[in-house]
């Protein structure tokens, strides 16, 4: 809709904003979220509103991941103690020395045997890799290609998003 009040707006539903963050924010991007004041100057309360439902739902999936790591070369392997449920992994590259990963793979460790869950291009800043959910005892991040080494993974979270925390 833009910046400047045009008139009364609806709030796009959950799930067409959860997309855009995927697409935004799970991709490295920034995002604009354009809350745009009405003719009083305010935020009207269904925007308001909307946007507290979208923070909250990112809360709910983000804020506690099954396990993390973090590590410095090509591959970064995360055992778990027991086989954990998860259908998202968010990796986090340190871009202290520039944006490194060019292309990588994410294989969770079932019946004894690696098997490609992700295969991805950049990391950056973050990136939200989703798909159905799989049990493992283990998760291993691969760089398949890098512009320059070493590779640092600043994190590598797992998440169980179906979970609900009460």
């Amino acid at each position: 809709g833009g910046w400047t009040w045009t008139g009364p707006r609806r709030p796009q539903s959950l799930e067409r904003r959860l997309q855009v963050y995927y697409e935004t924010i799970g991709r490295g991007a920034g995002i604009l979220v354009n809350l745009t004041p009405d003719r009083r100057g305010l935020v009207p309360e269904d925007l308001v509103a909307a946007a507290k439902e979208m923070g909250d739902e990112i809360k709910r999936r983000f804020s506690n991941p099954l396990a993390q790591t973090n590590g410095t070369g090509p591959v970064l392997t995360l055992k778990f103690a027991a086989p954990q449920t998860f259908d998202h992994i968010v990796t986090m590259e340190n871009l202290r020395d520039g944006q490194k990963i060019a292309g990588y793979t994410i294989e969770a460790q079932m019946d004894g045997e690696w098997k490609t869950i992700v295969k991805g291009q950049t990391i950056g800043h973050k990136r939200i890799d989703q798909f159905a959910p799989v049990t493992s005892a283990a998760v291993r991040f691969t760089c398949t290609e890098s512009l320059a080494q070493p590779v640092v993974v600043r994190s590598l979270a797992v998440f169980n998003t179906a979970t609900k925390i009460p």
